[in-house]
């Protein structure tokens, strides 16, 4: 049974491949291909001018709250900015900052968990009303997605022409599309890895490396993304430490030089306090055996993700979008906690399929692109869509490298 089994698990796979890569494509026609993503964009676009131009302070007129995780980054920045730094990870002072921009939500507060020289980014955005700085913050996100998909014009020449059919794909992919329009920062991390691909595709490893040290407010996916980079390149290494040491001196000059312990300290007591708090939305391997009740599993798996992922990204590091791809949808995967917003990720990770194969990686797109509109209905399944998302593209891509050897 088991040669046999394998054989027809084999030419089941086959088939299914089949009829992705040839059935699809019929139907995803270039008139249909220019016209679905440009209506979505638009409709993204109109829906987000109403919900703004509806509402009455911070609510909506369909009775929700404007600004989504905003109020922790824009309260980061309102503590910095009342001198109150030493005290930014206090949960009683988050909690009163943010007081005004959570209505209905008495108590309450968003916890912020980032490095404290994130919130020094946040402090001219408190120079604005919030309501006026979550829309210019939205705006901004919006934008570095536009600007990732730019960069990668000389990696996908695709780009060019289709830009922005593609961008309509990109600002209405589930975990991206409510990063943005909830106040959260992962277009910069789409941003980053995209940087770091167009970088060293132009044989510019000291550019790719301050990319991938921009990363670092989310240095758990910064950094194993950077370790394939940086054992690639020493200028790659000076980039990624410049950046490094800019943030770590800005950081000492207004938090004191002993910021590092004090906010792993708080960071990892978020972790241990959000995996309740988040039941469900998380995604990381950790997040999924911790809701299958073995929390150890999901770091067992984890770890053979990471190994082969980031030995894989070694061997091919001369194929920019293989490697910083691969690495890039590894690291919401092995992360101690991750949300499904991280998930837009996977994008990344169909940037060397598309790069190798063309148009045929567009039904393996839709499926990666229906698999995180599916997270919407996460409470009705047994594991998380967007986790699924995230391997599927790696599957994809470590699928391209190896038909490209061949």
């Amino acid at each position: 049974m088991g040669r046999h089994g394998s054989a027809k698990g084999a030419r089941d796979f086959a088939a299914i491949v089949r009829v992705l890569e040839c059935g699809m494509p019929r139907f995803l026609t270039p008139k249909r291909l220019r016209i679905y993503p440009l209506a979505a964009l638009c409709g993204v676009a109109v829906g987000f001018v109403l919900l703004v131009a509806t509402s009455t302070g911070l609510d909506t007129a369909f009775g929700g709250r404007l600004g989504g995780d905003f109020p922790a980054f824009y309260g980061a920045g309102l503590t910095v900015r009342m001198g109150l730094g030493q005290s930014l990870y206090e949960p009683s002072v988050q909690q009163r900052v943010q007081e005004a921009l959570l209505p209905h939500v008495p108590g309450g507060w968003i916890h912020f968990a980032y490095p404290p020289f994130v919130a020094l980014a946040y402090v001219p955005f408190t120079w604005l009303p919030f309501k006026a700085a979550y829309v210019l913050h939205t705006c901004l996100m919006a934008a570095c997605c536009a600007m990732a998909l730019w960069l990668l014009r000389a990696v996908l020449p695709v780009v060019q022409s289709h830009f922005v059919s593609l961008l309509g794909v990109v600002l209405t992919f589930y975990p991206l599309y409510r990063a943005v329009a909830g106040g959260q920062n992962s277009a910069i991390s789409v941003l980053c890895a995209a940087g770091a691909i167009a970088a060293l595709q132009a044989k510019n490893d000291f550019t790719a490396g301050l990319w991938l040290g921009l990363w670092l407010f989310k240095p758990q996916f910064a950094i194993p993304v950077a370790l394939v980079a940086c054992l690639r390149s020493m200028q790659a290494l000076a980039g990624f430490s410049t950046v490094a040491a800019i943030y770590f001196l800005a950081g000492a000059v207004f938090f004191g030089v002993g910021w590092p312990r004090w906010w792993i300290e708080s960071a990892s007591a978020f972790v241990i306090a959000d995996l309740s708090v988040d039941k469900g939305n998380g995604i990381s391997l950790a997040d999924v055996g911790t809701d299958l009740g073995s929390r150890s599993l999901g770091w067992g798996l984890a770890a053979i993700v990471a190994a082969v992922a980031l030995v894989t990204a070694y061997r091919h590091r001369r194929a920019p979008a293989a490697a910083i791809g691969l690495t890039s949808a590894a690291a919401p995967l092995i992360s101690p906690h991750a949300l499904y917003y991280d998930g837009a990720l996977a994008l990344v990770a169909l940037v060397f399929p598309a790069q190798a194969k063309g148009t045929a990686v567009l039904p393996w797109l839709a499926v990666v692109w229906v698999l995180g509109a599916a997270q919407w209905i996460r409470g009705s399944l047994f594991f998380p869509p967007v986790t699924v998302a995230l391997l599927v593209a790696m599957v994809v891509c470590f699928s391209a490298l190896f038909s490209a050897r061949r």
